[in-house]
């Protein structure tokens, strides 16, 4: 695996798709300290697309040596930047399975970061977002996953988010192994932690078992707080239109409401702080889910506001 002073390699996506200045944003700092970076996103937006995949139709891949070059300081740096013209979760699934491997200059990910995606993911957003469902989808490979996400619109203001989100990278890079001990799930449901360890939130985090979502205001007030998800609610999301053409429907809440006590990712939010929030990767039945009891400790927060188990190594 190719790695500069010790830096592991990082692959990236988003749902916004390659050109979102999100994106964008994101890998130039990550290029700018050293990390070698792989580039698989959608080639246009695809926000809100879940986890969904486009099955039995082919997609162009696409390699974009502009933004390589735009954003290239170091030649010694590995950076390479892919589209895919797909969902986030197809990006993510042509990233490690093998099929570009002709084009990406040795880097084998040992962390996926998805984002930095323009508006929020809180509570149930988790459930539609592209962004978190690619990096869901990379922890199910068991490669460990972090989704980050301006929690709001302001598209100009994308530094606080990435001085956050770098943050929390440094001490996840601090930490991670190299291959990722679950990678490919080689043991399939057995590709889990074990041993005296197995069921502290670290192990399951290094194991794609659990991920982090991260949520950063435009208006940051440097605070970090990791916490539970809050509740959130859409109301009036629907409306209906008549023209000549015929009927039509637009989905999209006029009014947001949410609920949270105070340290869970709404709270944090309206508070103007970076909320982190450690949550499970696959169904509660699941043979890998993780249990309530580790979630809840895995959402304690250090001095600092960063998960304690992330800060303690």
């Amino acid at each position: 695996m190719p790695r500069c002073m010790g830096r592991p390699s990082i692959l990236v996506t988003n749902d916004d798709g390659v050109e979102a200045p999100g994106l964008f944003a994101l890998i130039s700092k990550l290029h700018s300290e050293r990390f070698p970076v792989l580039v698989v996103a959608p080639r246009g937006e695809q926000s809100a697309s879940g986890m969904r995949l486009t099955l039995r139709k082919p997609m162009r891949i696409e390699i974009h040596s502009d933004i390589e070059r735009s954003i290239r300081i170091n030649q010694d740096v590995p950076l390479v930047v892919m589209s895919v013209e797909g969902t986030p979760c197809d990006a993510v699934i042509v990233a490690v399975e093998g099929a570009i491997d002709q084009h990406r200059m040795g880097i084998k990910p040992s962390l996926c970061v998805s984002g930095i995606n323009l508006g929020p993911n809180l509570s149930v957003d988790v459930l539609h977002s592209g962004t978190v469902s690619a990096a869901r989808e990379a922890s199910m490979y068991g490669l460990p996953s972090i989704s980050t996400s301006l929690a709001d619109y302001n598209e100009s203001e994308f530094g606080g988010a990435v001085d956050a989100t770098m943050k929390i990278i440094e001490k996840a890079t601090n930490i991670i192994k190299t291959p990722p001990p679950s990678f490919m799930r080689p043991e399939g449901a057995k590709s889990k932690p074990s041993g005296p360890d197995k069921d502290l939130p670290l192990s399951q985090f290094l194991h794609g078992n659990m991920m982090l979502n991260v949520n950063v205001p435009s208006n940051w007030n440097g605070i970090y707080r990791t916490g539970p998800h809050g509740a959130r609610w859409y109301t009036a999301p629907t409306r209906i239109s008549n023209t000549v053409e015929g009927q039509f429907v637009e989905v999209g809440a006029a009014t947001i409401i949410n609920e949270g006590d105070e340290g869970s990712d709404t709270a944090t939010i309206e508070g103007g702080g970076c909320s982190i929030t450690a949550m499970p990767v696959w169904p509660q039945l699941h043979p890998l889910s993780v249990s309530d009891s580790i979630l809840e400790q895995a959402n304690t927060s250090d001095q600092e506001g960063f998960p304690a188990w992330l800060s303690s190594q």
